[in-house]
């Protein structure tokens, strides 16, 4: 199960290193180029766990990340969170409305206007 969940982890890693690294770049790259790189980094991430048997993902993480490339990797990630945060409170709101408006038409039926 270790194996399992690291291997996912690092798959997702690379793929994120290689997003990262390649958008960076002013040269425009193309998928099949990009999938190449990041099944490159991703063996080499393999590798060096077969070589460590002892490392974990953060390990791994700190061996291959460096300052500026872990600094916008934090930053990227904060946005997928806050993008996430925003999707759930439009669907929550979505929600209510939909919920609400049921209840509040029948109770607002039988009320006089003037």
């Amino acid at each position: 199960m270790r194996s399992f969940l690291l291997s996912y982890r690092l798959k997702q890693l690379s793929r994120d290193i290689t997003k990262q690294t390649f958008s960076d770049t002013t040269e425009r790259v193309d998928a099949e180029a990009l999938k190449q790189a990041q099944f490159m980094l991703y063996s080499d991430m393999l590798q060096y766990a077969e070589d460590e048997p002892d490392a974990d993902y953060r390990a791994i993480y700190e061996h291959f990340v460096d300052e500026t490339l872990k600094h916008s990797l934090s930053r990227h990630r904060q946005k997928r969170i806050l993008c996430g945060i925003a999707i759930a409170c439009v669907v929550t709101l979505l929600v209510v409305s939909m919920i609400l408006q049921p209840i509040l038409a029948e109770n607002l039926k039988n009320v006089n206007i003037y």
